[in-house]
């Protein structure tokens, strides 16, 4: 089956899906914004870049490039300092974005509305790191993003190596630590989430690094979630269908579908914003219409196929078990091809037919690795993190372990990065959790 084909088989499927979503799931949502955001969208006014997005304002930025073990160049931008309350006096904080998205969704609102812009006011050394496969992360030491080999990964990966490569160089280059240990502070939104609870349960000696760690719209388990999109690649065994298309690379922000992307978004903004919220849900007293443009401008950005497929598969996975756990991404018992060639399958990756899961208790396992402090900030029209995965969640975490639990009723997805009142509603009670 040839590339081409692939493409346009995937590019229909995921279209059907976003239809049905549409029509189903935002009527009420595109009717608001009919009424209310009839005027057009001025989108090439809004920067692309980093530089673009925190500069204008008086803010340093500086570019780094984090090499995985695996390879993997990761994109990562720190704020060293506020231009209102100069040097960081209070340590690094790491903020990773979610699925398809990127460091952008940190800095997109300006200084008053962004949570980079209010940590570094509030004294600490901001990073902001993306996952392989994003527009700022598509690097690698050996492999191109042009060949399927670059794109073998899910959030496995990211929970893996780039989150203790990222945690690293942000620590060797902290000049504030924690008595004589130094330490870092972390917000996790969505995917950011997921990979971090994964990276603690996994990889205990990395517990020791964070101080405390925010966890927005969190993911983990996925059994309740009532996102349309996903709930249908789970029921079709996506990962199935997208290992024998061939296909490897999710990129809606590619040169070609962004440019018209844009166009579709400035002439029909209430599809626009379905569009880019089909698979988590909007609310539209949240992000506001004449907002829209400059999140268009960033978002989505590209992940691979696989991590999709892992998504999907943490549906399945939530529902069938129902104990709040997930797990690694899932091969297959099959370890030949049709031709019978040798494929990955769990025996092979694993060492067992089953895909082990990420067991939370093991949190609390060694009292000598201690978990960091957990804030949760949940919302209630969240069709991805929904209320019962979430306090499913809290039943998987050791006692005591979640410091703060705030829930946001008229919140969605999407709302806690883009949303006008999120400084006011989570930012500041954020921050002082992390002091």
């Amino acid at each position: 089956m040839s590339v081409k084909f692939a493409c346009l088989a995937l590019g229909l499927t995921l279209s059907a899906l976003l239809v049905s979503a549409f029509e189903r799931q935002e009527a009420k949502a595109l009717t608001s914004w009919r009424e209310n955001d009839t005027s057009a969208l001025n989108i090439d006014a809004y920067p692309t870049d980093m530089a673009g997005l925190i500069t204008p304002y008086g803010y340093p930025m500086e570019s780094h490039a984090v090499v995985t073990k695996d390879g993997y160049v990761l994109g990562v931008f720190r704020i060293p300092r506020s231009p209102v309350t100069g040097a960081p006096r209070r340590g690094p904080v790491l903020l990773q974005h979610g699925l398809l998205d990127s460091s952008a969704s940190w800095v997109v609102n300006g200084p008053k509305q962004s949570l980079a812009f209010r940590l570094a006011d509030a004294g600490w050394d901001v990073w902001l790191s993306n996952s392989r496969g994003n527009g700022y992360s598509r690097n690698h030491t050996t492999l191109s993003p042009a060949e399927g080999p670059y794109w073998n990964f899910s959030w496995d990966e990211m929970a893996m190596y780039d989150l203790p490569a990222v945690v690293s160089h942000v620590l060797d280059r902290s000049s504030v630590s924690e008595g004589k240990r130094k330490t870092l502070a972390y917000v996790g939104h969505s995917q950011g989430t997921t990979i971090l609870l994964a990276a603690l349960a996994s990889q205990p000696r990395l517990r020791a690094s964070f101080s405390s760690a925010a966890l927005m719209a969190p993911v983990f388990p996925l059994a309740h979630m009532s996102s349309l999109p996903l709930g249908a690649l789970s029921r079709m065994h996506a990962d199935q269908i997208f290992d024998m298309l061939g296909v490897f690379e999710f990129s809606p922000a590619n040169n070609m579908t962004s440019v018209l992307f844009e166009r579709v978004c400035e002439m029909y903004p209430s599809a626009c914003v379905s569009a880019l919220t089909a698979f988590v849900g909007f609310n539209v007293a949240n992000v506001p219409g004449l907002e829209l443009a400059r999140h268009v401008r960033n978002a989505p950005s590209g992940t691979s196929v696989r991590n999709l497929a892992h998504w999907a598969q943490m549906v399945r996975v939530s529902r069938a078990r129902g104990d709040g756990l997930e797990a690694r991404y899932d091969f297959g018992t099959r370890c030949r091809g049709a031709f019978g060639g040798a494929r990955d399958c769990n025996q092979r990756t694993y060492g067992s037919e089953q895909a082990p899961l990420y067991r939370l208790a093991a949190l609390a396992a060694d009292p000598a690795r201690p978990s960091p402090p957990l804030a949760i900030f949940q919302g209630g029209e969240d069709i991805l993190s929904d209320v019962e995965d979430v306090d499913s969640l809290l039943r998987s975490l050791p006692d005591g372990l979640v410091r703060l639990r705030r829930m946001l009723p008229s919140y969605a997805h999407i709302d806690f990065v883009w949303g006008q009142y999120a400084a006011k509603d989570i930012y500041e009670p954020l921050i002082e959790f992390l002091h």
